[in-house]
């Protein structure tokens, strides 16, 4: 099973982006800083969105934080010791404690239904 980041904290930066292409179709002075505007949160977006995803097969549990502070998973799951979920509104949070530390992943689709496979297997 395979994770990837939630697609909801991209709505801001999506207002951005149609604000600025706005911009750049309307105002004949400031089109290619509107246009770089853009295509800057356009690249940080698509940045954050790849960098960051969380997984698990029969035998291990592999996971992938960030970009700039990255944390890199890969644990065996007989070395994980427990799997929380906590959430507020949209935003979620799962923390894996592992024998190497703790790791957290905010945002994660599908977040609860991870936690409740993972902690399935871990029993």
């Amino acid at each position: 099973m395979k994770i990837r980041h939630n697609p909801v904290p991209y709505i801001i930066p999506g207002v951005l982006i149609s604000a600025c292409l706005y911009g750049v179709f309307t105002d004949a002075d400031n089109r290619i800083g509107a246009l770089l505007f853009a295509l800057i949160i356009i690249a940080l977006c698509a940045i954050h969105y790849f960098t960051r995803s969380l997984s698990f097969t029969e035998n291990s549990v592999n996971g992938k934080t960030g970009f700039i502070k990255r944390q890199s998973l890969t644990s065996p799951l007989s070395k994980i010791q427990y799997c929380d979920y906590s959430s507020f509104l949209c935003f979620n949070t799962i923390k894996i404690n592992a024998i190497t530390g703790t790791y957290e992943f905010k945002n994660m689709s599908n977040a609860k239904g991870f936690v409740d496979v993972l902690n399935e297997k871990l029993k």
